[in-house]
C-alpha cells in the first residue's frame, strides 16, 4: 500500500477539527473587520482568520498568527497572545520545524496554565503529542496525551476525553503494544455511547479493525471494518465508507485470500474515491495491481499501476511514486523485461536517495534550530544578569555617596558588594561553561547522526546489490549495464566523502585523537584509525562491520592487530583506554 501519512500530523488534524474555535461568519466577510475601532474586535478577527487558514493556507495562517501576536502583544492582551502563540506552533510544524513549534507552544502552556485555561492547555498538550512523536520523543508522547486527557476528565468534557482515548490508542498501535490500543478505543467507543455523543464512531471502529488485522485477527477485524462502513455510510462520509471498502478489500486480498471479494471491495471503493483524497486511488490501484499479478494478468497489473504513478505525479507525491516505481520494478522483472525493471529500478533508488538526504536534512535542520533557541536563551539570560549586574553596581555607586562620611560602613557594606559582584562574575563563567558543554553536546549529536546516515547508506546500497545480484537471466549488453550499476553501488559504499565529514565532526569533538594514537605507534593504518574512533564512540561489532563494509570477522582480526600495535596487555579494555585520550 502506498498511503503513507506522518502519525504527527493527525493528531494536529486532529486539534484543528476537534478543538479549535468554530465561528459562524466566512473569513471573506471578517477580512473587512479589522478596520473595527475596538481593539479586542480587531484581534478577534486576526483570530478567526489565523484559524480559519490553517484549513486550507498555511501562508496566511502565519501571517494572520504573526500580525495576532504583534496586536495582542501591543495591547497586553494574554488570551489572544497565547491563541497567536499556539497558532504560530501549529504553523511551525506544518513546516517540519519541530523545536521551533516546541518552543511556541511551551510559551503558550506557561500561560495557560499561569491563567489556568484549562481548554486551552488540553489543546495546546495534544499539539505538543505530535510534536514529541515526529522528534522520536515516544515516551513524552504518550506522557503528554495523558495530561490532555486528565484535563478533560477533570474539566467533564466528554468530546474531549474520547478524542483523548482515541488518541492514546493510535500511540499505542504505532508503538506495537496492541493490547493497550484495543483497551483506549474500547474506552472511546463506551464513553461515546454511553454519553450519546455525536463523535465519528466509524473511525474508532476502523482503528479497532487496523489492530486486529495487525494482531491476524482477521475474522474481528472484518466485523469492525463492517461496523465502521455502517457508521460511515449512517453519517453520509464519503471518504470513511471508500476507507471501508479499501480496507475491506486489502483484508480479502493480502491475508484471506479470497480474489472475488478484493475485486468487489475494491471496485465498490473506486467508485467513491473520484470525489476523496487521490491516495484513496493509489491504494485501490496497488491492490488491484496485486491482485492482477496474482493471478497472471501482468498487463493489467502494469495498467494500474501507472494509472497509479500518474495520479502521483499529478500530486506530486515523491513517496508514493517511489513505491510504485518499486512496484513495478517487480513486476517488470517478473515478466522477464529486465530493461524495463531496471528502469524503475534505477528511478525508485534516486526517489530513495532524495527522501533519505532530504529527511537528513530536516533533522540536521531540525537540530540546529533546536541549539539556536537554546543559544538564544543563553544569550537573553546572560543580558539580563548583566543588565542586573550594572543596576546594582549603580546602586551601589550612589549608596557609596550616601555613605561616604561614615568610613567603617562604607568599608563593610563594599566588602558586602564585592562578594556579591564575584558570585555575579562567577554565575556568568558558569553559564558561558554551560554554553560551550551545549556546543559540544550539539558536536557530538551531528557526528552521531553522521555516523547513523552512513550506516543506513550502506544497509540500503547492500540491499539494492543484493536484489541486482538476484537477476540471473539478461542478454550481454544488459549483463553489462547492471554491472555497471552494481559498481557504481560499491563505490558509494567505500565513499570517502562521509569519512571525511564524519572525521571533521568527530576531530571537533575529540581534537588530537588520531596524532596522540600515532605518537604511540606511527605504523597504524587509516582502516585502524576509523575503527578505533567507532570503538571511541562506543559501536557494537556489528554496526562497525556495517559502517566499514566488512565482515564481524574482519572487525575482530582488525581490533586484534590494533590493540598489539598500542602495546594493550591481555586484560587490558581497548574501550577504556581509547576514552583516556
Amino acid at each position: 500500500m502506498f498511503k503513507k501519512k506522518r502519525f504527527g500530523f493527525l493528531i494536529i488534524a486532529l486539534i484543528l477539527f476537534s478543538g479549535l474555535t468554530i465561528f459562524a461568519k466566512k473569513p471573506d466577510n471578517l477580512k473587512q473587520l479589522p478596520n473595527n475601532k475596538l481593539q479586542t474586535q480587531k484581534l478577534e478577527v486576526l483570530n478567526q482568520l489565523m484559524d480559519a487558514s490553517l484549513y486550507n493556507n498555511l501562508d496566511s495562517a502565519c501571517y494572520y498568527a504573526a500580525l495576532l501576536e504583534k496586536e495582542s502583544e501591543l495591547k497586553h492582551n494574554i488570551r489572544y497572545r497565547t491563541l497567536a502563540w499556539r497558532g504560530l506552533g501549529i504553523c511551525s510544524f506544518y513546516k517540519t520545524e519541530y523545536y521551533k513549534a516546541e518552543d511556541y507552544i511551551l510559551k503558550a502552556v506557561a500561560l495557560q496554565k499561569e491563567n489556568r485555561d484549562t481548554s486551552g492547555l488540553a489543546n495546546s498538550y495534544k499539539v505538543l503529542t505530535g510534536i514529541y512523536w515526529e522528534t522520536e520523543r515516544y515516551d513524552k508522547s504518550v506522557a503528554i496525551s495523558f495530561e490532555a486527557l486528565k484535563l478533560y476528565e477533570a474539566t467533564r468534557d466528554i468530546k474531549g476525553t474520547v478524542s483523548s482515548y482515541n488518541n492514546i490508542g493510535l500511540l499505542y498501535k504505532r508503538l506495537d503494544e496492541p493490547d493497550k490500543a484495543l483497551l483506549f478505543f474500547n474506552k472511546a467507543v463506551k464513553t461515546a455511547l454511553s454519553n450519546k455523543l455525536s463523535y465519528n464512531l466509524g473511525n474508532l471502529y476502523n482503528n479497532t479493525g487496523l489492530v486486529y488485522k495487525n494482531l491476524k485477527k482477521y475474522t474481528l477485524s472484518v466485523n469492525f471494518y463492517r461496523k465502521a462502513l455502517k457508521e460511515y455510510k449512517k453519517d453520509s462520509l464519503l471518504g470513511g465508507i471508500a476507507t471501508g471498502y479499501l480496507n475491506l478489500g486489502n483484508l480479502y486480498a493480502y491475508h484471506l485470500n479470497k480474489p472475488d471479494s478484493a475485486f468487489y471491495y475494491y471496485n465498490k471503493a473506486l467508485q467513491l474515491s473520484k470525489n476523496t483524497d487521490y491516495t484513496h486511488q493509489t491504494d485501490i490501484y496497488s491492490g488491484l495491481a496485486y491482485l492482477y499479478s496474482q493471478s497472471g494478468h501482468t498487463e493489467k497489473s502494469i495498467e494500474v499501476l501507472k494509472k497509479a504513478l500518474a495520479l502521483a505525479q499529478t500530486y506530486k507525491d515523491v513517496d508514493i511514486q517511489r513505491d510504485i516505481h518499486y512496484e513495478l520494478y517487480k513486476v517488470f522483472k517478473n515478466k522477464g523485461s529486465i530493461k524495463k525493471a531496471l528502469v524503475h529500478l534505477e528511478q525508485y533508488t534516486q526517489i530513495q536517495d532524495t527522501l533519505s538526504l532530504e529527511k537528513a536534512k530536516v533533522a540536521i535542520a531540525n537540530l540546529e534550530s533546536k541549539f539556536e533557541n537554546e543559544k538564544n536563551k543563553i544569550i537573553i539570560r546572560q543580558m539580563q544578569e548583566r543588565q542586573y549586574a550594572e543596576k546594582r553596581i549603580r546602586l551601589l555607586l550612589l549608596t557609596g555617596i550616601i555613605l561616604l562620611l561614615i568610613s567603617l560602613a562604607l568599608t563593610a557594606y563594599g566588602f558586602n558588594q564585592s562578594k556579591k559582584k564575584s558570585k555575579l562574575r562567577r554565575a556568568l563563567l558558569e553559564t558561558e561553561k554551560r554554553q560551550l558543554e551545549s556546543a559540544l553536546q550539539f558536536k557530538s549529536r551531528q557526528l552521531t547522526s553522521q555516523a547513523l546516515m552512513m550506516m543506513k547508506k550502506n544497509r540500503l546500497l547492500n540491499d539494492i546489490g543484493n536484489a541486482l545480484s538476484g537477476i540471473k537471466a539478461l542478454p550481454d549488453e544488459e549483463k553489462q549495464k547492471l554491472r555497471h550499476i552494481q559498481k557504481q553501488l560499491k563505490k558509494g559504499i567505500r565513499s570517502e566523502e562521509d569519512w571525511k565529514l564524519f572525521q571533521h565532526y568527530f576531530e571537533e569533538v575529540n581534537p588530537a585523537f588520531f596524532r596522540k594514537l600515532l605518537d604511540i605507534n606511527s605504523r597504524i593504518t587509516p582502516s585502524e584509525l576509523k575503527l578505533a574512533a567507532l570503538v571511541k564512540l562506543n559501536f557494537s561489532i556489528k554496526e562497525t562491520a556495517s559502517l566499514l563494509n566488512i565482515s564481524p570477522d574482519s572487525v575482530k582480526t582488525t581490533r586484534s592487530v590494533l590493540r598489539k600495535k598500542l602495546k594493550l596487555q591481555k586484560g587490558d579494555n581497548i574501550y577504556d583506554f581509547l576514552n583516556s585520550y
